[in-house]
């Protein structure tokens, strides 16, 4: 499926629970290169696209460690639910993580 039209399916599912979806392109900044690390290639120039770049170089995504990538996708998330909200959803969160450890140590012989 076209990415344009899932994204107008998923749009279209949660509105009908009252929900708003929320695209955002999130990138690899410069600073974030430097600071991490991240090692760098040339950028490829094969199709159309990749000669649009208008860099002189190119990072790959699986170059994040996965917890500094978690916490940029998190820090992302939050700029659109509200606090009080999240703070909700993390102790429920915590009280699931709980119930699932004693269900899993009962377990164990």
């Amino acid at each position: 499926m076209p990415l344009a039209r899932w994204r107008r399916s998923l749009q279209r599912f949660a509105a009908d629970d009252g929900i708003t979806v929320i695209f955002q392109t999130i990138a690899v900044t410069e600073e974030q290169i430097s600071e991490w690390a991240l090692p760098t290639r040339d950028p490829k120039r094969n199709s159309a696209a990749d000669r649009k770049w208008p860099h002189e170089f190119a990072c790959e995504l699986d170059a994040i460690p996965p917890d500094d990538l978690r916490d940029v996708i998190e820090a992302a998330i939050n700029l659109h639910l509200p606090q009080s909200q999240l703070e909700i959803l993390k102790v429920a969160e915590a009280s699931e993580r709980e119930i699932i450890s004693k269900l899993v140590g009962g377990l164990a012989p």
